[in-house]
């Protein structure tokens, strides 16, 4: 009997080849991708090269600065020391927002070389716990930045309440009170207590009064070893808009301690200031610097309505720069009447001497200071913000 073996078709035998030679090429793929290491350059994965590279190291990033007396200012040297194959370069990076990097003494550190990094902070609020960072950024790659984290307690000395004064809304022509306390919990008593108006476009018109807590006065603070009761008046004349004065308190108990008190509000009325060049947020005209052989030149309108819009008729009393002209013109009706405006042209001459009034250490801000006839706002200030040059 004759037995027969039958062979593969052609199509048969084909497909055979082509998954045989599959296996064989993945396999052989396979132990080649993972026996071998790939560098830029022949389309293989890059890995960091120990040869050239830098190597941050560091010790402790973490420091607690203990307690700190609201005010007082704590700094910390932490270092980045250089463990690779080449040189590093170090930069500032984001600080969260009362935390500062005070110093970096190099940028730039060889292999084995260290810089140093000082954290600086100064305890604010009221007390309590605190955490700050800083980020310095490197050009190691596996690190590319190290994060610097102080933390530790505020024990506040010194508090004040409120820690604001916000002031009702007032009219040019009243005068308003209003008054913080400042408590001492220190077993020392204050010595050289003293308040002050920081300088400001409206501090001539604060009044302080300070005088201290009785003890019965003092049972309202818990701990409480000593106070000062602050008033503070807003006398007439303010001008029209928002206001922002600082008091600041200064004291030893036995260390020296600075605090500042805002002092906020608005003054409203039916006067108001409107021009290309007036701004509205910082109430103050803006003229810039100008050139003495050129000068400058711009227009305000002063609008006035209510019942004694009639009754507005502006006249300069003063102005600062001496330079500076001021020209009132006609008043006309707006709409329906109810509502008057009146330009008012303020010019810097060509040839006005050298002046600095813009509002810096360098000169204080200048103004103009109209007349208005208005019953309830019998006067307004207008700041100036203007220099001429030479």
């Amino acid at each position: 009997m004759m037995s027969f073996i039958q062979t593969p078709s052609g199509l048969t035998a084909s497909l055979f080849a082509l998954f045989a030679g599959s296996l064989i090429g993945s396999t052989t793929a396979f132990f080649e991708i993972t026996g071998r290491t790939w560098r830029v350059g022949d389309f293989t994965a890059n890995t960091l090269s120990e040869t050239t590279s830098p190597k941050v190291e560091v010790g402790d990033v973490l420091f607690n600065f203990g307690s700190l007396d609201v005010g007082q200012k704590g700094s910390h040297e932490f270092q980045i020391t250089n463990r690779g194959a080449g040189p590093m370069t170090l930069s500032r990076g984001p600080t969260s927002c009362t935390c500062t990097i005070s110093g970096l003494d190099r940028t730039s550190i060889g292999v084995g070389e260290s810089a140093t990094i000082s954290i600086q902070w100064e305890a604010r609020g009221t007390g309590g716990p605190f955490r700050q960072q800083a980020t310095i950024l490197t050009s190691d790659p596996r690190r590319p930045d190290v994060i610097f984290v102080i933390e530790g307690m505020v024990v506040a000395d010194v508090k004040a309440d409120p820690t604001t004064i916000v002031m009702p809304t007032l009219s040019s022509s009243t005068e308003v009170t209003a008054e913080s306390t400042v408590f001492t919990f220190s077993p020392a008593p204050p010595e050289n207590f003293s308040a002050e108006l920081l300088p400001s476009q409206s501090s001539e018109f604060f009044e302080l009064v300070t005088e201290p807590l009785d003890a019965t006065e003092l049972v309202s603070q818990l701990g409480a070893t000593a106070g000062f009761r602050i008033r503070v008046k807003a006398r007439s004349g303010l001008p029209l808009g928002a206001f922002r004065q600082i008091i600041r308190v200064s004291m030893k108990i036995p260390k020296d301690v600075v605090i500042e008190i805002p002092v906020e509000g608005s003054v409203v009325g039916d006067l108001s200031l409107a021009g290309g060049s007036w701004d509205s947020g910082g109430r103050f005209v803006l003229l810039g610097t100008l050139s003495s052989n050129v000068g400058g030149r711009t227009d305000l309108f002063l609008t006035a309505k209510g019942p004694d819009r009639d009754k507005v008729h502006p006249v300069v009393r003063e102005t600062i720069p001496k330079s500076m002209v001021v020209e009132i013109g006609q008043a006309a009706a707006i709409g329906s009447g109810t509502i008057i405006r009146i330009p008012i042209s303020i010019s810097i001459p060509p040839g006005s001497p050298p002046c600095n009034h813009l509002g810096s250490k360098q000169g204080v801000l200048g103004r103009i200071v109209l007349d208005t006839g208005h019953p309830s706002s019998p006067s307004i200030t207008i700041p100036i913000r203007v220099a001429v040059q030479p």
